[in-house]
């Protein structure tokens, strides 16, 4: 009995916090051969319970090795995806905005516009499952959870202003849109143009580099 407290803390260690629940219950198999003593039931076996006890060492022993050899790799792996496909979707609205300003979407592009201005919505919050996911685990990667906690903020903020900017071209009313293309698109143009190559690339870079 002097153990207990120390051989279920080193059960949760071993298997992390998000699996302690299923460590505690298997931690009772072994509990029960005292309790049944103590509650009247058969004889307590010294062989027994050390065989027992020795059968859920070796699979803290084995959960303990995939947390530090497998689970940290695929689950900064899963994160960085995660990521990735997030700036990609930015980068294909990015896209579809610039070609809804200069009047050039088409009818299926507009419907995957708003689908993708949908779909970003929701991305943030696989991101932060991605790192909820990572947060218990033991990381042995060159990058911090405060940097990818930074970089989760950076997307963030992007998918923000795509979604506003989306909602503010969607608002055109269609009595506008000859004024608009009479008068104002022409005189930004130009630098709008630039503006959306520059944009572009920087996209093209970030998702090289998350990928």
């Amino acid at each position: 009995m002097q153990w207990f407290g120390f051989a279920l803390l080193g059960m949760c260690v071993a298997t992390s916090l998000r699996r302690s629940l299923d460590s505690i219950v298997s931690f009772n198999g072994i509990y029960s051969a005292i309790l049944s003593v103590e509650a009247g039931g058969p004889a307590f076996s010294v062989v027994w319970s050390r065989e027992y006890v020795a059968a859920y060492a070796i699979g803290a022993a084995c959960v303990l090795g995939v947390n530090l050899v497998v689970v940290p790799w695929s689950s900064e792996r899963e994160l960085r995806a995660t990521i990735a496909t997030s700036l990609q979707h930015c980068k294909l609205l990015l896209h579809l905005l610039a070609k809804t300003y200069t009047l050039e979407i088409t009818v299926d592009e507009r419907q995957a516009r708003d689908a993708l201005s949908a779909s970003i919505r929701a991305d943030y919050g696989l991101i932060n499952d991605r790192l909820s996911d990572s947060l218990f685990e033991i990381n042995w990667s060159r990058r911090s959870l405060g940097q990818y906690r930074a970089v989760a903020q950076q997307v963030k903020k992007l998918q923000q202003d795509l979604i506003l900017a989306h909602s503010s071209l969607t608002a055109i009313q269609p009595g506008d849109l000859a004024l608009f293309e009479s008068h104002f698109l022409p005189s930004t143009l130009k630098p709008f143009m630039r503006m959306r190559a520059v944009s572009e690339a920087t996209f093209e870079e970030m998702c090289d580099g998350a990928a």
